[in-house]
């Protein structure tokens, strides 16, 4: 029996509910909610998901981490504009994020695919 394909809502639908569960939109925690699908397709689906959604948050956990190993209290600097050059750092760390992501996201498609040629042999 042909395995049907992730739709564009079932991704947008995963990681909604992941949202509203205090969680991260990862495409491995999209795959873990729906039990399949391919890293690829989760991944652009997710892309899509993410630059109709509003933001999930305003700071990036990892900065509220550091922070408190730092001993700050995050919400003393939630207060913090662009004048400050902290919303250029976070812009630039996001998107060494993203580029990190997907290249985590490649090497898992890549390995993916490499499993299922040594299943099929």
């Amino acid at each position: 029996m042909p395995r049907s394909g992730l739709s564009r809502e079932e991704v947008f639908s995963a990681a909604s509910e992941l949202v509203r569960a205090g969680r991260r939109p990862t495409v491995a925690a999209v795959r873990e909610r729906l039990g399949r699908g391919s890293y690829t397709t989760i991944t652009q689906y997710l892309g899509e998901w993410r630059e109709e959604s509003p933001p999930e948050e305003t700071r990036p956990v990892a900065v509220d981490e550091a922070l408190a190993v730092l001993g700050v209290d995050a919400s003393s600097v939630s207060g913090l504009g662009e004048d400050s050059g902290i919303a250029l750092l976070l812009e630039g760390l996001r998107g060494d994020l993203l580029q990190g992501r997907a290249r985590i996201d490649e090497a898992l498609a890549r390995l993916e695919a490499l499993e299922r040629l040594v299943r099929e042999s």
